[in-house]
């Protein structure tokens, strides 16, 4: 199975949501991500440390341990896929064309993520995470 998954999969987990934790190491799918999502998380490093009672070193090794479940593609990979993604996503939220950009790249069976906005495109499948773990329980 092949997913891309979003910047709050991610940054659920970084939470302790033991579900998002579940998915990305206990199943076997190959995960991907574009590359930009380090940036995205990252913009929440302050607000996680604080939740979590993190330091800045202590989330950045939490995150590198996450991110060995993630491969990572370069948005000149994808880039030849963007302008139909952002047709397909129209004006909602046009970071997420570049989710749906990688999904057509590497034909992802889904895009894991609990984004509403990803629902109005057809391009590529949309999984919630309680969605995802009733059909592989």
């Amino acid at each position: 199975m092949i997913i891309v998954i979003d910047a709050n999969i991610i940054i659920a987990a970084l939470l302790g949501s033991r579900g998002k934790i579940a998915i990305l190491t206990s199943y076997n799918p190959r995960f991907y991500a574009p590359s930009f999502v380090i940036d995205e998380i990252k913009k929440y490093k302050q607000q996680i440390c604080a939740k979590m009672n993190w330091t800045f070193e202590e989330f950045n090794i939490y995150l590198e341990a996450l991110l060995v479940f993630i491969t990572l593609i370069d948005y000149e990979d994808y880039e030849r896929y963007l302008e139909k993604s952002l047709s397909a996503i129209k004006q909602r939220d046009v970071k997420d064309a570049d989710y749906i950009a990688c999904s057509l790249l590497i034909s992802a069976d889904f895009i894991l993520t609990e984004d509403k906005d990803f629902s109005e495109q057809k391009l590529v499948g949309i999984k919630t995470t309680a969605q995802f773990i009733d059909e592989n329980k």
